[in-house]
């Protein structure tokens, strides 16, 4: 873990995504101070708004962590977006908080079901096609189609 090459692989990951155009209309950066990223996006099928903390710590050995977040960026788990109209995989039975279980992110690679020694995808196999900037539009791309919501 190196922080300085960490943060300047985070600094060009957010600034391409920034423009490529990922945040607009209701996909709204809200903050960004390493390691922290905040984006403020509105649900396109119920009237909620959610916050949601991309953390970039030691993102030269890892993945960012994708977490809903409450307006003091605390991490909280209601109410949490739906997918689908339904409710996100729960993930308690392995003892984990709920959270968006997606390729390129933190908790996809240290879930139990994932875990690279339990026979899943390593994050070094996913690096080159899910950075950062990828993990943004796809996340936007949900919430603006309203997958998630």
């Amino acid at each position: 873990m190196r922080p300085a090459v960490a943060q300047a692989i985070a600094e060009d990951e957010v600034q391409n995504a920034i423009a490529s155009g990922v945040f607009t209309g209701e996909f709204r950066l809200h903050v960004w101070t390493f390691p922290m990223l905040v984006i403020d996006v509105a649900s396109v099928s119920r009237e909620m708004r959610f916050r949601l903390r991309v953390d970039f710590t030691d993102y030269d050995a890892q993945p960012v962590q994708l977490r809903l977040v409450n307006e003091d960026r605390i991490e909280i788990f209601d109410p949490f977006p739906l997918r689908n109209g339904q409710p996100f995989p729960n993930h308690q039975p392995a003892q984990l908080p709920q959270f968006f279980c997606i390729t390129g992110t933190r908790d996809y690679y240290t879930h139990q079901g994932h875990n690279p020694q339990a026979g899943g995808p390593s994050w070094e196999t996913h690096r080159q096609a899910h950075p950062a900037r990828v993990v943004l539009h796809e996340v936007a791309h949900k919430f603006a189609s309203g997958e998630w919501s």
